[in-house]
């Protein structure tokens, strides 16, 4: 490929719950993954009941997809206040890697290229919607907000979660 051409890879349309998460991506060049899907309800399916019947609030899912070496083992996230709670996603990049939230051990191990989902919602976080995760190995941790209904419509979107040692531990401010 050529600098600024693009190339898109889906999954199979007609199998509507195969999904690319975990899936490698080796070029030989750098380039930017993005990962998303083009019109999604969070859950998948998920569907509310007002005075006109059934419906569901969709959207556009897209982020960039950090590279392998960026990946963490420890983040804190918060979920978005939605009020049926917001689906996490954790993914791993190697075989037996122990995830925990808020020091609790959660499922078995995953391997690599796996991934697992939760809905977070105010009544598992810690302490004013934030919650903790920790991996045994590098892992990827993205947020995605659930679709709202209850106070309005409110599409879902999706956002990556930078590990905390990716962040800066000192800051210099100058004021003028």
């Amino acid at each position: 490929r050529e600098a600024g051409e693009g190339e898109q890879v889906m999954a199979d349309k007609f199998r509507p719950m195969l999904v690319l998460t975990g899936s490698v991506v080796r070029q030989s060049k750098p380039r930017v993954v993005y990962g998303g899907h083009r019109r999604v309800g969070v859950p998948v399916g998920y569907v509310y009941n007002d005075q006109n019947g059934l419906h569901t609030s969709r959207d556009h899912l897209c982020e960039a997809m950090p590279p392998l070496s960026s990946w963490g083992k420890y983040f804190i996230a918060k979920n978005f206040g939605r009020s049926e709670g917001d689906l996490m996603r954790v993914l791993a990049s190697m075989d037996s890697t122990v995830i925990k939230i808020n020091g609790q051990v959660w499922g078995q191990p995953l391997m690599a290229r796996e991934y697992r989902d939760t809905i977070i919602s105010q009544s598992n976080v810690v302490s004013d919607n934030i919650f903790g995760v920790e991996t045994s190995n590098p892992s990827l941790v993205g947020m995605i907000a659930h679709t709202e209904i209850k106070f309005g419509n409110g599409d879902p979107f999706l956002a990556i979660i930078p590990p905390l040692d990716q962040t800066y531990h000192e800051y210099t401010y100058f004021i003028s």
